[in-house]
This record gives structure tokens, sequence and C-alpha cells, in this order.
């Protein structure tokens, strides 16, 4: 259904815009934001782009630091405790200061979201003479990795948006890359085998190498070289949400056989997964630099009567021979 909203002075608007994320109402746009990559929880999502006029030079808005009423409403200030994210991350938090005639924030990252996500202003904070904002986010993994923009307006009672501010930051890959995508100077591994998957399971990667050896979460090293994984993702069920776990060689390149193998710890009460398996090696690319690239891939998927807590070998994907 649709809701008209409310034209209110003071804190009303914000109080209003509140009722209306409570109640469920759709303000003329899409309620909630369903499949947007970038979302903001307890926000309105409106599918038409973010209001307000773009600094050329990025940054914050002219005079960001005056926390009063003179002129078009602005954030003065976006803050979040790390600006290195990862594809999948959920519950980040960014938080920031805006001036005392804003109502509402609105925000959008680059040219990911589809629309923009509006919130109301949090309590003023009298040191600064200024009010707080702030908003948790998720992020689906299919947001890509590297550098994005996330951008931030304030608004008025009247709808009058101010200049956006603007915070860079960087997603880094699902495959480890040394975060060769959020900055090209870093060299990336010689070498990964990575596993991906699409449900909230406990998925083990398991690599027998030329030695005979099992690497896996469990026993992260190969033992002939400096092959590590990478971490256990959704250990024992306990969700990071980042569903990927990889054996990286950063230093040294692997040679010789190495079979592959996807092992259900446990199905954390789903019924299933699918997921992939990719090879990769670093190579130059046509402008001479080195980044990752794929040799082999194949995809599969294993029912939840699959799990075994770890008691057995899994299922065997494939093999790769590196020379």
């Amino acid at each position: 259904m649709r809701c008209q909203a409310p034209t209110l002075a003071g804190f009303g608007l914000a109080l209003a815009l509140a009722s209306i994320l409570a109640s469920g109402c759709d303000t003329g746009e899409t309620q909630n934001g369903a499949g947007q990559e970038f979302r903001v929880r307890n926000a309105q999502f409106l599918s038409t782009p973010l209001p307000g006029s773009k600094r050329m030079d990025g940054g914050m808005p002219m005079h960001a630091a005056d926390g009063g009423v003179s002129g078009p409403p602005r954030v003065s200030q976006v803050l979040s405790a790390s600006l290195l994210l990862a594809p999948g991350q959920v519950g980040k938090k960014f938080n920031g200061l805006c001036t005392t005639n804003t109502y509402t924030i609105g925000v959008a990252l680059d040219d990911t979201s589809a629309g923009h996500w509006v919130f109301p202003v949090g309590t003023p904070d009298p040191s600064v003479g200024a009010l707080t904002w702030d908003m948790v986010t998720d992020f689906s993994d299919a947001i890509g990795p590297g550098r994005h923009v996330l951008y931030a307006v304030a608004i008025d009672e009247h709808g009058v948006a101010g200049e956006q501010a603007m915070v860079g930051f960087c997603v880094r890959g699902r495959v480890p890359d040394n975060l060769h995508a959020c900055d090209d100077a870093n060299t990336p591994p010689r070498a990964v085998i990575a596993l991906t998957w699409d449900t909230q399971v406990d998925l083990d990667l398991q690599v027998i190498g030329p030695n005979g050896v099992v690497t896996d979460s469990k026993h992260p090293t190969t033992g002939i070289d400096d092959g590590v994984i990478d971490r256990d993702s959704n250990a024992m069920c306990n969700i990071d949400g980042l569903r990927a776990e990889s054996l990286v060689w950063n230093k040294s390149i692997p040679h010789g056989k190495y079979g592959i193998y996807v092992n259900m710890f446990s199905a954390c009460k789903l019924a299933g997964v699918s997921f992939k398996v990719s090879v990769y090696t670093a190579a130059k690319n046509k402008s001479g630099s080195e980044e990752l690239h794929l040799w082999y891939e194949q995809a599969g998927q294993m029912p939840a009567i699959a799990e075994n807590g770890g008691a057995a070998r899994g299922l065997f994907v494939g093999e790769f021979k590196f020379k």
C-alpha cells in the first residue's frame, strides 16, 4: 500500500518517517529494497537517484564543521571503524554528524545502488552543536571487489537536499588477492585454490597435495611449501557470511597434481548447498601488471545428508596439475 508522508515541522518529520518505516507503508517506491546489493537496515528505499549536488573534488561539503542552520543542510562527517569490507559483510556500521536543520539522511553506493536509502537523524551532540546519525548496512557478496564510494546527503524538512558527502572504501575479493583489487601495487598470490558457496552452511575445502597430505581448515598447511588455508568460514555454524575458503600460496609456485574435495562439515539445518571451486595463478595482463588468472572451475551441489562433521573425506571435485 501507499501512505502519504506528512509534512511536519521540527523533529516531527523524522518521527513521521520513523513511523512510516515501522508501519511498513510505501512512500511511493520500493518499500524495503529487496534484491539490492547495498542495504540499510530500518531505512526506506526509494528507486530514484540520490538528491543533492555533487562536489567535483569529492570529500565533505564546504564549511562542513559548522553544525548550525545557515544555508542548506549538510552532512559534516562520515565515519566507520574500518574502510575495508568483505563481500557479503553484514552489520557494517557507519555514523556521522550533520547540521541542525537536517531531518533525514539519504545514502547511496556509487553505481551499485538502483536508488537511495533514507532514514531519520539521531540525537543532538551538544559538544559540537550538530545532530548525529548512524546506520547499519549489509552488503551482498555480488558487489564487485575494488574501490567503492558511499554518498551521504542531508535533507531538510521541506525535502531540500544539500551537497553530497563522500567516503571511499574497498571491498576485498572473495578470492584472496593480497588486496590487489584495492591497490594495484599489491602483488597477488602465486596461486589460489578457492571454494565459494551460496548458503550459510559449514563447508570445507580439502586438498590432497603430491605428498599425500590433506590440507583443510583443521590442518591448514600443505607441509611442502607455503600453501595455507586462509580461514574456516561458518565454522561450527557460527555464521560469518563470507562462505569462502581458499588454499593460498603467497610466495612459492606449487608444482604437481592436487586433488580437490568439498566436504559438508555441517548443513546448519539447511537443505543443501551449491558451490564452486576455482583455481588461479598469477599472470601478467595486457598492461604488464600481475593479476590472478582463472585456469580451472567446477561447480557442484551437496544435500544436507552429506554432512559428516569432518569424519570422512568430502566429495571429489577434480584434479589440477600445476606446472
